[in-house]
């Protein structure tokens, strides 16, 4: 071939339709970026999202880092049992505003026992008209005289003289005890 029709064959062809793709002249970033596409698809997965090229603005991310720290804080508060929870939210209360825990430690003063409220309401014979208006700690008295073993009652009679006598109904145990001493003495 003559030269001129060599240059015309090369214009047409591509270099004599001999181009390589791995040449490493002109032709040489072409590769390098078809390689890199290639190598991407080899690598990720078919349910892989594509890569973001873009950086998100400071607000967005921001807004992302909240929600994603409000879902995890949500997560761990659900995991925990209700004491551990109140703990941690006492502790949180604390931190914020300022005190110590002794505030937050509830006074015992005023706690009554259920014998308490029972001697604070029993009454000896109990009439219809005063089960009309009771409160729990009047019921509480109530469902204990209902218990106790009314076909007996113990009476103290050491000061009668100053017209003063403290009768007792017994209980169930108070009357087994009475049985068994009577059994003995008799």
């Amino acid at each position: 071939m003559v030269p001129a029709q060599l240059l015309r064959s090369q214009a047409v062809h591509g270099r004599g339709g001999y181009d390589s793709d791995f040449s490493d002249d002109e032709s040489g970033e072409k590769f390098n970026q078809r390689n890199k596409s290639n190598e991407d698809a080899l690598l990720t997965k078919p349910f892989q999202k594509a890569k973001q090229v873009k950086v998100a603005h400071r607000q967005i991310a921001a807004e992302e880092l909240d929600r994603e720290e409000a879902r995890n804080r949500r997560f761990h508060l659900i995991a925990m049992d209700a004491y551990a929870r109140h703990k941690k939210f006492v502790n949180d209360y604390i931190l914020y505003y300022g005190g110590k825990k002794e505030d937050f430690q509830r006074s015992g003063a005023n706690d009554k026992t259920d014998l308490d409220v029972v001697r604070e309401n029993y009454r000896f014979l109990w009439k219809e008209e005063d089960t009309v208006d009771m409160n729990w700690e009047k019921r509480l008295a109530k469902k204990y005289y209902d218990k106790l073993f009314k076909e007996y009652c113990i009476a103290d009679l050491t000061r009668y003289k100053e017209n003063k006598v403290h009768l007792k109904f017994i209980n169930l145990f108070d009357c087994q005890i009475c049985s068994l001493l009577s059994n003995i003495l008799i």
